[in-house]
């Protein structure tokens, strides 16, 4: 994803700008946080006093000098309950890693960031990592003459933002100006969502067709899914057929944010090795997919 017109002065004059502990209580970051993600975190301005209130902060930046000076400071100072990764948050494999902290992360914050190209599609993500009723909080430049800040023609108005906020499913909790540079926006993700786990025992054409655009079409509910292959169904990536094209949904699947996992036993009975979108996984796997699911279904 590209961040535009986002060059970093340097950290004093950066820390200058913003009063961190203010920030951080408006944007109710506190002890009741378990998982808090810092979408483009550059020196830790937010990820560092964040993580001495809440249980775990994971800063993501995909700016290698940033990632290096956050990485140095934390082993450098002992932090115990901070985690940073390298990475584009629209990537596949940076998703991935995110996926480590399913359930559990209940507050994501993005700063200065919403001059992206796509700020709905990152609101997608934002929305599809948050667990029900968790929050994330936007700071941004004000539409006004500042001294920095991207070019007003991509700098959005608080409006905008609270338009794109709610066409993703966010309601908005609380807004408040930042003097006298920023404001900022607090919004919700509403419990309306299910959780899914789907079994799939065949790589029959129409069977496992069926399985697949049933587990898009709850994706495109905003519906958390798994995907979970046993028996034959191991090998239905790269499947095709003149009518029920498996692969084709089952990619669709992934794209969507979807999980899929596959049995490792029954994988090495066929020769066959995971894959980036079917990574070999165990029955224990399985077991916590169905304890996790409110709902399983079996093909």
């Amino acid at each position: 994803m590209n961040f535009r017109e986002s060059g970093m002065p340097d950290e004093k004059t950066w820390d200058n700008f913003l009063d961190t502990v203010r920030i951080l209580s408006l944007m109710e970051i506190n002890g009741g946080v378990n998982t808090l993600i810092d979408i483009g975190c550059g020196y830790g301005t937010f990820l560092f006093p964040a993580s001495k209130v809440v249980k775990k902060a994971v800063g993501i930046d995909i700016d290698n000098k940033m990632f290096k000076y956050c990485r140095d400071r934390i082993k450098q100072n002992g932090y115990k309950n901070i985690e940073i990764v390298k990475g584009d948050i629209s990537q596949k494999k940076t998703l991935k890693v995110l996926k480590l902290y399913s359930d559990h992360v209940d507050s994501v914050v993005l700063f200065n960031i919403f001059h992206c190209e796509e700020p709905q599609k990152l609101l997608n993500i934002v929305y599809s990592i948050l667990k029900p009723d968790g929050k994330a909080g936007v700071i941004h430049w004000k539409y006004d003459n500042t001294p920095r800040g991207p070019s007003m023609k991509i700098r959005p108005k608080p409006e905008k933002v609270i338009k794109w906020v709610e066409s993703v499913g966010f309601f908005v909790r609380n807004q408040f100006e930042l003097a006298p540079y920023h404001y900022g926006i607090v919004f919700e993700k509403e419990e309306n969502n299910m959780k899914y786990g789907i079994i799939l025992e065949t790589k029959e054409y129409e069977k496992a067709w069926i399985a697949f655009r049933f587990a898009v079409a709850s994706k495109k509910s905003e519906h958390e899914v798994k995907v979970f292959l046993m028996g034959e169904a191991v090998e239905c990536e790269g499947l095709t057929h003149e009518t029920y094209n498996i692969d084709e949904q089952l990619n669709l699947f992934v794209s969507e944010g979807g999980e899929i996992l596959a049995c490792g036993t029954c994988l090495k009975l066929r020769n066959m090795s995971g894959t980036e979108a079917c990574p070999i996984s165990t029955m224990v796997d399985c077991v916590k997919m169905v304890e996790w699911a409110e709902k399983t279904v079996t093909f």
